[in-house]
């Protein structure tokens, strides 16, 4: 159907009646839409603030969560930490003890040694083992020249006797160095004679008088090896004894010793002896250490040493 054009509308009394009616009627709902939309408005802006309202609730919950988490953390860091600290200062501490520990094993071991020592020098001193019986008490006495060991002169026209009468006047006389070429004269002449003993511990003393400390001892283990059952044998020890001493070789002069103490109960200066023994300990607070490993002085090869007895009068060869 084609429209109708406005001019040819019928704009009669009944028309225009209906288009009042529905132009007012548009009137009156425009208001009621607008009610309508204001409170639906209204309902919007109730729900947007509540859900507002729930949001700043959640957003100050989860600030309060992550503020309690967040002591937790530092609670369970400081703990750690602490934790951390206690173990570096036990750690701190074992090294402390390790330390110590390794600083106790070394000086045991230094024990150990020096024990050691001892104990081989004990054993070696089982070589020296003899009677007291065998050897006597009789004090030694000075010597008049020409006169040997014991008492003894030698037979007239034998060289190394000659020699060694020689020797043993120049000794009495002081002249150690001379007696000392005299005594190894004689010995030349006769090495494995009655007097070779003599004649090696005669030697020893002049070594010995002369300061010339080395050889002296070295010496005297040659009497000791030689004989170790006589008497000069202790004599050499003591003398031994004395040059160790005299070198600060407390452990091994005191070894020596109480081995004349306890093995050679009537020995002639025993009582020189537990003199110096006491001297020693008071020394050295009842621990020498002079001649243990480490302690700085060698022990002599040989049966060990012990401390000389009462030296014989200057100038007087000591007899048998």
């Amino acid at each position: 159907m084609l429209p109708v054009p406005l001019h040819r509308i019928d704009w009669s009394t009944g028309f225009r009646r209906w288009a009042l009616v529905i132009v007012l009627g548009g009137l009156l709902v425009v208001p009621m839409a607008c009610e309508t939309l204001t409170a639906s408005n209204d309902a919007m802006a109730k729900d947007v603030l509540a859900i507002r309202n729930k949001l700043d609730k959640w957003i100050e919950e989860q600030a309060s969560s992550n503020r309690q988490n967040t002591q937790v953390l530092n609670s369970i860091y400081d703990n750690l930490q602490g934790r951390n600290d206690a173990v570096k200062t036990s750690l701190e501490d074992l090294e402390k003890r390790n330390r110590d520990l390794v600083s106790e094993i070394d000086k045991l071991n230094a024990k150990v040694e020096e024990l050691t020592f001892a104990v081989d020098t004990v054993s070696k001193t089982m070589n020296i083992r003899t009677n007291p019986m065998d050897i006597g008490t009789t004090a030694t006495s000075p010597a008049a020249p020409g006169v040997g060991p014991g008492g003894v002169t030698p037979a007239p026209g034998n060289a190394a006797e000659q020699a060694y009468n020689n020797a043993t006047e120049l000794f009495n006389a002081g002249d150690y160095a001379k007696a000392l070429e005299a005594y190894n004269q004689a010995l030349s002449l006769n090495p494995e004679g009655a007097l070779k003993l003599d004649v090696l511990y005669q030697i020893a003393e002049c070594q010995y008088k002369l300061n010339d400390l080395a050889k002296a001892k070295t010496s005297y283990w040659t009497v000791i090896t030689t004989n170790n059952g006589d008497l000069k044998a202790w004599q050499s020890l003591e003398r031994i004894a004395d040059i160790e001493l005299s070198q600060g070789d407390l452990l091994n002069a005191l070894i020596h010793l109480q081995q004349i103490e306890t093995e050679y109960k009537n020995y002639q200066n025993i009582e020189a002896v537990r003199a110096k023994i006491a001297q020693i300990k008071s020394k050295s607070g009842g621990a020498p250490g002079g001649g243990a490993p480490g302690g700085g002085a060698t022990p002599a090869p040989g049966p060990p040493a012990t401390p000389p007895a009462a030296a014989p009068a200057p100038g007087a060869a000591p007899a048998r």
